[in-house]
């Protein structure tokens, strides 16, 4: 051994250069064990969650979207923010300088294709929320979302490529930093409520930054997908199905659109066809229980698309309190229109949703809410307090008109519209509902929208009783004595007219008492059989609608009859039935040659012996009625009479053009150049 080590000094003597690696070697590896000994046993430190302290009563109800988010949390300091920052800008101009030359085109969404904020790193300290259809529930970690939601409705179809969505913060007490929109990765510049979708798949992404009481910054941000589809009827609506709500009245919207352009709907309660007030908006009442709304709405190729809700009414009592200086069918003439309105459960202030025509309004913390009103007429505000499972709601409408400027009372003005009405000044009415109806043009001769007609008896506003392309309908509430009616059209340009009727002399009696007599007769001369029931005076009676007084007059002479609707809600006279009802009819001739260029079906042998009605003959057949001369827009369920009324039930061929009856009630198109 002695001679082994003696040997081995030799060799070092001799080789000073091994020796000096050797001494390396040795210092690295004690090194290296040293420092791995020291981490292998030191405790492992959680940095203090950034959310911490959020506000306990932070509302955790959805407003908009259909999900029970979920969220994956990471953390970040201020100074790894401001380190990581730095660090994003240096890669972000060396990868500028490097790529100059493959610089794209912004996109029409003015969005550059995987940027992302300068605020912050989204990896680095984010909360993603995650739809709850979409996550993985062996992995994700559910929590409630306590940041702020949207109205954007996860996996929803639509058909125009703007789309449109509000961003509303909850109640968590956080600074907001930045809001930030991105559509499929690429963020939208200047986000100002309006993104552009492409066809098919696309996903939207919303980042809001927040800065916590501790001066801590942490993103959250949620991707929804929406679908464009240009070829498909989509149904837009604020119900929402499965809920359940403790106030009878419902105010809500309803509308369809397919390539952008808006569709027609017909919205059903219950079986029950329910007629819009304005534009999109219905107001309604529940019946306690379940409540099944229907919505449909076709093309013009006959495709038809359906959506139901559910709602249920329990009606029971609530310790919510709505406090608000709102007044219920109010009139105001400023388009800046404030209100204050909070809710509480004894002293507790609770969660308070505020909403005009489907649009949420944010308030400040003492209650305070401001809107512009852009359109005259009926302004709906919804007012839902909300108190775990506690819900209460309120509806007040406001009647918005803008206060006639110069000229406006001056008839002779060329720039005025028309209005023109049944309405008389100084008749007597024996009812206390009168209809009337109102056609009002501008100066070009274009028909003006309902939505910018007012009309008010006694100072108060009244609903419209049905609206189409040619004439507006309203049931006047009458009182005994006089009466006074406001009458207000605005046209496009600002224009105004008002009518004003102040001497309506009203004689109302009670319910059920005689009021007069009207003139009743059916009529057949389009197909030569002139008068199946001539001219007869029948009694009208207080409170009674004109489809009960049919329903009367035609069983007292032996006839039986079809119908649409009911009695008492959108009646409409199918079929009139009795043996040998149509013996030899005989269509002039010159009608018959219109009827067989106009109609897709004509037949003067369609027709059953026994029975007369729609789409005997043609296909455009049907009864349609007159009052005073006049065709309505509504059903006989809708009519009430007065005395002296002269009411004609004709048989027409082709929608009313061979009686004079075109425009009305299921007409089209121009009266042909005389009645038959």
């Amino acid at each position: 051994m002695k001679n082994f080590f003696g040997k081995f000094k030799k060799v070092i003597s001799n080789n000073q250069k091994f020796f000096r690696y050797f001494t390396a070697i040795f210092v690295m590896i004690f090194f290296i064990t040293y420092i791995g000994n020291i981490l292998g046993n030191q405790s492992i430190l959680n940095p203090e969650n950034p959310i911490k302290g959020i506000a306990e009563n932070s509302s955790q109800v959805a407003l908009a979207s259909h999900d029970d988010p979920l969220v994956e949390i990471e953390e970040l300091t201020e100074e790894d923010l401001e380190e990581k920052k730095e660090d994003d800008k240096l890669k972000d101009n060396a990868k500028g300088t490097e790529n100059n030359e493959d610089k794209k085109d912004e996109s029409k969404n003015n969005k550059n294709e995987g940027a992302e904020s300068d605020e912050i790193n989204p990896e680095s300290s984010n909360i993603e929320i995650v739809n709850s259809e979409d996550a993985n529930k062996d992995t994700d970690r559910s929590k409630i979302n306590e940041y702020f939601t949207t109205s954007i409705v996860h996996n929803e179809i639509v058909t125009d490529e703007e789309y449109s969505f509000v961003i509303k913060q909850k109640d968590h007490g956080l600074k907001v930093r930045k809001t930030e929109v991105f559509v499929s990765n690429g963020l939208v510049k200047d986000f100002k409520g309006t993104v552009i979708l492409d066809e098919g798949i696309n996903s939207i992404k919303v980042r809001v930054i927040y800065e916590d009481k501790d001066g801590k910054i942490f993103s959250v941000s949620k991707t929804y997908i929406v679908h464009l589809n240009i070829d498909e009827i989509v149904i837009y609506s604020n119900l929402k199905d499965g809920i359940k709500v403790t106030k009878a009245e419902l105010s809500f919207t309803a509308s369809a659109k397919k390539g952008g352009k808006d569709l027609p709907v017909d919205v059903h309660l219950n079986g029950k066809k329910i007629k819009e007030e304005t534009k999109n908006n219905y107001n309604v009442n529940l019946t306690e229980g379940e409540n099944k709304f229907l919505i449909s709405a076709s093309d013009d190729e006959g495709n038809t698309k359906e959506k139901s809700y559910l709602i249920t009414y329990e009606k029971k009592d609530t310790k919510i309190k709505i406090i608000t200086n709102l007044k219920d069918e109010q009139w105001v003439t400023d388009p800046n229109f404030s209100f204050n309105a909070i809710a509480k459960v004894d002293d507790e202030k609770v969660k308070l949703e505020v909403e005009h025509h489907g649009k949420y309004i944010q308030g400040d913390d003492k209650g305070n809410y401001s809107l512009t009103f852009t359109e005259e007429g009926r302004q709906r505000i919804n007012l839902t307090a909300i108190h775990g499972e506690d819900i209460k709601q309120e509806t007040y409408t406001i009647y918005y008109r803008v206060l006639p400027g110069k000229g406006d009372e001056d008839d002779n003005d060329r720039f005025n519209p028309t209005i023109k009405t049944n309405l008389k000044e100084g008749i007597t009415i024996k009812s206390s509902i009168y209809n009337i109806w109102v056609i009002a043009k501008d100066y070009k001769g274009n028909r003006i929208d309902a939505s910018n007609i007012i009309v008010s008896c006694n100072g108060k506003p009244v609903s419209i009783n049905w609206t189409d392309g040619g004439q507006t309908s309203y049931n006047l509430p009458i009182r005994n004595g006089a009466n006074r009616v406001d009458i207000i059209a605005r046209d496009s340009e600002g224009n105004r007219t008002k009518s004003t009727f102040r001497s309506i002399k009203g004689i109302v009696k009670e319910k059920g008492e005689v009021t007069g007599h009207a003139t009743i007769s059916i009529e057949a001369t389009t197909i030569g059989l002139g008068y199946i029931i001539p001219p007869t005076k029948v009694e009208i009676r207080e409170g009674e609608d004109a489809s009960v007084l049919l329903d009367n007059f035609l069983k007292e002479r032996g006839f039986n009859y079809e119908h649409q609707g009911r009695i008492s809600d959108s009646f409409y006279l199918a079929h009139l039935i009795k043996p040998g009802l149509v013996t030899n009819p005989v269509i002039p001739e010159d009608l018959a040659e219109l009827v067989a260029e106009e109609a897709d079906r004509f037949g003067p042998e369609i027709y059953n012996t026994d029975s007369l009605g729609e789409f005997d003959f043609s296909n455009g057949s049907g009864w349609m009625y007159s009052v005073n001369g006049h065709y309505p827009n509504y059903g006989f369920a809708d009519q009430y009479l007065i005395d002296g009324d002269v009411i004609r039930i004709r048989y027409t061929l082709f929608f009313g053009r061979d009686i004079g009856g075109a425009g009305g009630l299921g007409g089209q198109g121009q009266n042909w150049h005389k009645e038959w």
